[in-house]
């Protein structure tokens, strides 16, 4: 009886260290990721706002709309096929 008891003991404690680990190694990547993912945000809102900056630029200046364009910039009241644009 005292030798089940001891097995189980041993079994118990080996899961509750393998069960430790996990949490440990899961907690470190969880932080790391986190930090990743902020960094990822931060380059996002400033590409966002360099967008919107040269969209801004791009009112008074109509040049720059060729480079935004693969961006996906279109300026507002356009026509994406040119079907409205007056013949010269």
């Amino acid at each position: 009886m005292a030798t089940v008891l001891l097995a189980i003991l041993g079994v118990s404690a080996f899961v509750s260290l393998f069960l430790c680990w996990a949490f440990s190694s899961n907690t470190v990547e969880l932080r790391r990721m986190q930090i990743i993912l902020g960094t990822q945000q931060q380059n996002r809102s400033r590409i966002v706002g360099l967008l919107n900056e040269s969209a801004e630029f791009a009112k008074r200046n109509p040049k720059i709309e060729p480079v935004l364009q693969p961006f996906g910039y279109r300026r507002a009241g356009t026509n994406a096929t040119g079907a409205n644009t007056p013949s010269r």
